[in-house]
């Protein structure tokens, strides 16, 4: 089990997205919370085979956990809270594009970066730069201006399939790469199993196909790792974190009314 299991036989539980796409097909219903609702008001054999589904999901995410803790095979190190600073000599790839230069354009006055950490799948050469220059000279996006603030979103991965993601969204932030997962696992990012596949997250997902909304897909012709979670982060021009939010599954944001409010708060 353990590392082979991750490595070769994940894809067997992407069958579960089926069972419970199936489900919310079958009853009509548009999630989780709507499913509960109606279970709790079913007859007693509905919700006796409702527990039988819990007592499922109760061992599914318990079989993931003893996998993730196989595979992560060390102590973790306590990661960086708010309040905290983060060492500005790591390096980045600069996702090359014109429309994300990272020249001072005279916006230096914002005081704070977000970076959201995403894990999409991100080799052609590219320009380096480090975390410190980021800090100071990357530009504002006119929504958050006003609350002194600037975005730019990080990834892991290939060159090549950062620029494809960046052409396919037309993501309007500055757009690096970390293909060693340094800043990840400097921020408390870590890779997990148990958050990508347990039930919440297949439930999620199964519902995303039940209505017919097309869900991520990988591409194929380049590696990824789905199971690197992301998170997104405030880091003052001194390097200090002023808000932390790590995703605790693959859907897990935090709102733009929090973020804001943690803006709003430094």
């Amino acid at each position: 089990l353990g590392s082979h299991f991750v490595d070769q036989g994940i894809g067997v539980l992407c069958q579960g997205l089926g069972v419970y796409g199936h489900l919310y097909k079958r009853s009509g219903l548009q999630d989780r919370e709507a499913l509960d609702i109606a279970i709790s008001k079913s007859h007693n054999v509905v919700k006796e085979a409702a527990l039988d589904l819990l007592e499922i999901e109760d061992d599914w995410n318990e079989f993931l956990s003893t996998v993730e803790a196989k595979e992560a095979g060390k102590l973790e190190v306590s990661p960086p809270q708010v309040g905290d600073k983060i060492p500005t000599d790591l390096v980045l790839n600069c996702v090359i594009s014109n429309k994300f230069s990272n020249t001072n354009d005279g916006s230096t006055a914002s005081h704070e970066t977000s970076a959201t950490m995403d894990a999409v799948p991100s080799g052609k050469t590219s320009r380096t730069i480090s975390l410190a220059d980021i800090l100071v000279s990357t530009p504002k996006n006119s929504e958050l201006a006003a609350a002194g603030c600037h975005v730019v979103v990080v990834t892991f991965g290939v060159m090549s399939g950062a620029e494809r993601w960046r052409l396919e969204t037309a993501c309007p932030f500055p757009y690096y790469t970390d293909p060693s997962h340094a800043l990840y696992q400097l921020l408390g990012l870590k890779r997990s199993v148990a958050s990508v596949w347990n039930t919440a997250t297949l439930s999620y997902y199964g519902a995303q196909i039940a209505k017919g909304i097309p869900l991520p897909e990988s591409y194929t012709d380049i590696e990824d790792d789905p199971h690197q979670m992301g998170g997104d982060f405030i880091l003052d021009k001194q390097s200090k974190l002023q808000f932390v939010y790590r995703s605790k599954v693959p859907n897990d944001r935090p709102s733009v009314d929090l973020i804001l409010t943690a803006l709003k708060g430094n």
